[in-house]
């Protein structure tokens, strides 16, 4: 099975991003783009805001850290 969401090919159905633990309580795994969120309770919500929040911190941090080796490579090889 193929989910399309909004118009954006995931590959795979939004449940599967969605698991159970030992309680029956739903933990979010992970958000993709596009997924459906109609849904999604406040606080369903509010964790993928916080997951996507924390992996835009970390995506700033990997840039900060290339873009602090490229000035040493260049500081190096300037003539």
């Amino acid at each position: 099975m193929r989910w399309l969401g909004n118009g954006i090919e995931s590959g795979k159905p939004f449940w599967s991003s969605i698991v159970f633990d030992d309680d029956g309580v739903k933990k979010v795994r992970g958000h993709e783009v596009g997924m459906p969120i109609d849904t999604m309770s406040v606080e369903e919500l509010e964790e993928r805001i916080a997951l996507i929040r924390d992996e835009i911190a970390r995506l700033e941090k990997a840039i900060a850290a290339r873009k602090s080796t490229r000035a040493a490579a260049d500081s190096l090889f300037k003539l």
